[in-house]
């Protein structure tokens, strides 16, 4: 992936910081926009679509993304 944006840089920042690893668009981001910033993350695998029920956000209707959880260290592969 190329450089990332700074909406994208705002969005993931926000989410490794929250406990759930939850996404959390901008109050900005809208519509189409929306949908093309998490598309792309998503595509990179920064994102993870998760199961859940959708979220009704005004007329807006959008499914829940967040960051995946990071790769467990196999201790066995290590060198010692």
């Amino acid at each position: 992936m190329a450089r990332l944006t700074d909406t994208q840089l705002i969005i993931l920042s926000a989410a490794s910081q929250r406990d759930d690893r939850g996404v959390e668009l901008p109050a900005n981001l809208k519509g189409e926009a929306a949908r093309k910033v998490v598309a792309t993350l998503i595509r990179a695998r920064l994102l993870e679509e998760v199961r859940s029920a959708w979220i009704a956000i005004g007329p807006e209707v959008r499914k829940t993304a967040r960051v995946p959880a990071p790769a467990p260290v196999n201790a066995a592969a290590s060198p010692a």
